[in-house]
């Protein structure tokens, strides 16, 4: 079975199963966008987000979306 792992500290590893990359992507999208992880992605694949522009809106969209892998596993 495929893992995500992540670094958690430079002696210390975390490593997650699909089914928590999923949660873990799915939490922080509904925590800083208000969405599910499954709508997060269907919008960036749509291109339904606005242009990235250093602003709080879309620092909050490129932090999930630097996420991405987490919820595509």
């Amino acid at each position: 079975m495929a893992t995500t792992e992540v670094e958690t500290t430079q002696d210390q590893r975390t490593v997650l199963t699909p089914e928590e990359s999923h949660e873990l992507f799915d939490r922080k999208a509904r925590a800083i966008l208000g969405i599910s992880g499954p709508e997060f992605i269907r919008r960036w694949d749509a291109g339904e987000f606005p242009p990235l522009t250093d602003t709080k809106e879309t620092w909050d969209i490129e932090f999930v979306a630097a996420l991405l892998p987490f919820g595509r596993r």
